[in-house]
């Protein structure tokens, strides 16, 4: 489904975000795999200790962490092919050979403003700047004066001097601020290579000044927009991606929604819109991600969906929608119907057949709406936590051979259909929180080959548990 873009997107166009914690030698080595098919941005969480291996494929490397996080920088050997560096780590300037790696583009995490007078060593290789402090537009000038090749801020401090933002150069392409008002916007609107910007917590009364911007993404999560601003939308055509989840925008912006003809990914999860502003999605032809989450959309809003033929991923999630809905769903690949009257997913199956991502979590179906499962063969993922289903249903769960993920938690399912499981060669996820399930059920389950497993709350002794466990060490 549609997630904030990335705060700090200077990786090579088209790269696939990998976050990784902690996890396996073996899962690691299958990430560098799909590395060399696809170019791939891999982001560390703070303190993951990587193994002893070296990262031939991967293109781009995000290091979490910050100012407390104790763990060394990988050696610049152990990603020979790395082009794009950003650490989130107190030092400014990274170690591990990666100074000398001249061809290696560096995004730096800056906590201390006196640290933008020490990166002139490598002043033409920054490309990004993640600002936690708060420096003086003086000292701030100065310092992105001497960067030429600076693309990509993000200020993470409370509130953004309006000032600093004045004193960007040209090149910015991407500005993400919190808490930013219309004269953080007034000056945004001044950069002339400006395509994203992220406006978390904003309180904003106009767009006006970005409408020559030629913007691409523009994200106001969990803000407020003035009937002004609102109405503004209409004027920012060049708009590929809107992101205004939990922002209150309601059905008002519907009709400058009508004029972005270029959107392909829209979220308006928690912003009480509903079946009017549907209708005015439903025009939106080159949209292929769209996420409806909680707001009061109906079926009505649903059969305005239907001419969407590009649409591949739809989040109707917390929604008023019935399974009179699916008669008029888009062909979709991922598609998030948790928590909806949804109670039958066979009357109208003909819509689903491309599906690749289901969840109907929280949803009124139980095994009698699960009863054509098995026509679904293209199921990679599917989530049914906290439905009716039981048994039967996992019956039919065991004819999809290609499912990867599987959650079941607070379900009905017993020990007989996690046996049912036992045909399923490429489950990789398993959650199973809740269940009552007994140590009947430890063999399937090590026998599955499964990389991660929830046991939480089921019925399995503490010693089955272990041998779970440690059937999942060295995937």
């Amino acid at each position: 489904m549609l997630l904030p873009y990335d705060p700090l997107p200077v990786a090579p166009a088209g790269c696939l975000a990998i976050d990784v914690g902690e996890v396996s030698a073996a899962l690691l080595a299958e990430v560098d795999e799909i590395s060399a098919r696809v170019p791939v941005l891999l982001s560390l969480e703070p303190g993951v200790r990587l193994p002893d291996m070296v990262f031939e494929h991967v293109v781009a490397l995000k290091l979490g962490g910050g100012r407390y996080d104790s763990e060394p920088l990988p050696p610049r050997t152990q990603f020979p092919a790395v082009r794009y560096l950003h650490a989130q780590r107190s030092q400014a300037l990274p170690d591990g050979g990666w100074l000398e790696a001249d061809e290696v583009s560096l995004g730096i995490y800056v906590d201390d403003p006196e640290k933008l007078g020490t990166l002139g060593a490598i002043a033409d290789r920054i490309v990004a700047l993640e600002v936690h402090g708060a420096p003086s537009a003086e000292l701030w000038r100065a310092a992105v004066a001497a960067l030429p090749n600076l693309h990509d801020v993000v200020f993470a401090t409370y509130r953004t001097d309006p000032a600093l933002v004045a004193a960007l150069p040209d090149t910015i392409s991407h500005l993400a601020t919190r808490h930013a008002d219309d004269e953080v916007v007034r000056a945004a609107g001044g950069l002339p290579h400006l395509r994203s910007l992220a406006l978390s917590e904003a309180r904003l009364d106009t767009l006006a000044p970005l409408a020559g911007a030629a913007l691409r993404h523009l994200s106001v999560r969990e803000g407020e927009l003035g009937e002004a601003a609102v109405a503004e939308l209409s004027g920012l055509r060049t708009l590929e991606r809107l992101d205004l989840h939990g922002t209150p925008v309601g059905d008002g912006i519907a009709e400058p929604l009508a004029s972005l003809s270029s959107l392909q990914a829209l979220d308006l999860e928690n912003t009480g819109v509903g079946d009017r502003t549907a209708a005015a999605v439903g025009g939106l032809a080159a949209l292929r991600e769209l996420v409806l989450a909680r707001t009061s959309l109906g079926d009505a809003g649903v059969t305005a969906l239907e001419p969407l033929s590009a649409l591949r991923s739809l989040s109707l999630r917390g929604t008023q929608i019935t399974s009179a809905a699916l008669a008029h769903v888009p062909p979709v690949g991922e598609l998030d119907m948790a928590f909806t009257g949804v109670d039958d997913l066979c009357s109208h199956r003909d819509r689903l057949g491309e599906i690749r991502a289901l969840n109907l979590s929280g949803s009124r179906v139980g095994d009698e709406g699960t009863r054509c499962l098995t026509e679904f063969a293209h199921l990679a993922t599917l989530s049914l936590t906290q439905t009716d289903i039981g048994d039967p249903t996992l019956s039919r769960v065991a004819e999809l051979r290609g499912l990867r993920r599987l959650d079941v938690a607070g379900t009905g399912v017993g020990d007989p259909g996690i046996a049912k499981l036992r045909t399923l060669p490429n489950l990789r996820a398993l959650d199973l929180s809740g269940l009552p399930i007994t140590d009947a059920s430890v063999e399937v389950l090590v026998a599955l080959g499964l990389q991660f497993v929830a046991l939480e709350g089921t019925g399995l002794g503490e010693a089955a548990r272990e041998r779970v466990r440690a059937s999942l060490d060295g995937r």
